[in-house]
């Protein structure tokens, strides 16, 4: 699937790495479980989340800052290092929001040595439902990007957040 998006003055034809979880466990302690990780400064929330990821860590030392990231995507080629910046910006939302999913987490990737936007942005969209949640989870990546990478990232992102849903429930159920 390809998609339309307009950043700044450039529009580009973006690839779409998308996939839909459904989990029988509460989004609350998903999420809380996604806090305490940020408060240890990132580190081992995205690292037990995915063996492709190397490095993480904050940008500012009080844990105030963006994610700085590197990691292969989907096992392609070389890592990649970046940094990670959480918007709440409706302008910067790749696609609209979808119905009945309250929840969303819109985050852009910039090139971590020249700053400029590095054509990835995840936008993933949550929804309580009685026995755990839905997670449309989807990343949108500029055309510079060839396919397979895309194609790629959908084990990455499997593997990741089904990682981070089995840590959140492993700590709620100790």
């Amino acid at each position: 699937m390809q998609v339309m998006k307009k950043k700044s003055t450039i529009t580009f034809l973006r690839r779409l790495s998308k996939l839909r979880v459904y989990q029988h466990n509460n989004l609350d302690n998903f999420f809380a479980h996604q806090k305490a990780s940020e408060d240890d400064n990132a580190i081992r929330g995205i690292l037990i989340a995915n063996p492709d990821h190397y490095v993480s860590t904050n940008t500012n030392p009080d844990g105030s800052g963006d994610q700085e990231l590197i990691e292969t995507m989907g096992m392609y080629e070389k890592p990649m290092r970046y940094i990670l910046h959480t918007t709440t910006d409706k302008k910067d939302f790749p696609a609209p929001r979808l119905e009945n999913y309250p929840i969303v987490l819109c985050v852009i990737g910039t090139d971590s040595q020249t700053g400029n936007y590095s054509g990835i942005t995840a936008f993933h969209q949550f929804k309580p439902t009685e026995k755990g949640f839905i997670a449309s989870l989807n990343l949108y990546f500029s055309d510079k990007f060839p396919a397979q990478l895309v194609e790629q990232h959908k084990m990455h992102l499997a593997i990741e957040f089904s990682n981070w849903i089995k840590a959140a429930y492993d700590e709620q159920n100790k």
